[in-house]
């Protein structure tokens, strides 16, 4: 089991490592594109069950922690699905792992994107068009 820790207080929710690590690549996915998340998720018996729903936003402190030391193998379908909860009148919530795809896909992280062209790049690329429609 691991834990997400949440808020300046770090707050922990209890989750199994595999649905910890695929909802950790969503969660960081939507955060980096500037979305906010309300990730509502079941409270432990031990604290009177039911559920609860929290509000993360790109300046939300937060901590995933792994019981086991190897990253899973994580599932893009999955991380896909539990990312299109976000648009949900739910929020952002676990959902049982999709089964489209029988084999797991190795976790990469994002490449970074390059800066946009600057404006000379973009004056020799027109440069260069030029010349070769001449010919």
């Amino acid at each position: 089991m691991g834990y997400l820790y949440y808020g300046a207080d770090a707050h922990a929710i209890e989750i199994e490592d595999r649905p910890l690590a695929h909802l950790r690549v969503a969660i960081l996915s939507l955060l980096r594109a500037g979305h906010s998340v309300a990730f509502t998720c079941p409270r432990s018996k031990d604290l009177g069950g039911g559920r609860e729903s929290i509000w993360i936003t790109p300046q939300t402190d937060l901590r995933f922690r792994f019981r086991g030391s190897r990253a899973p193998n994580l599932n893009e379908h999955w991380v896909r699905a539990i990312i299109a909860t976000n648009d949900s009148a739910a929020g952002l919530h676990l959902v049982p792992e999709c089964t489209q795809s029988n084999e797991p896909v190795p976790y990469q992280p994002a490449a970074r994107q390059s800066a946009p062209p600057t404006e000379s790049k973009l004056e020799h690329r027109s440069a260069h068009e030029r010349q070769l429609s001449k010919s």
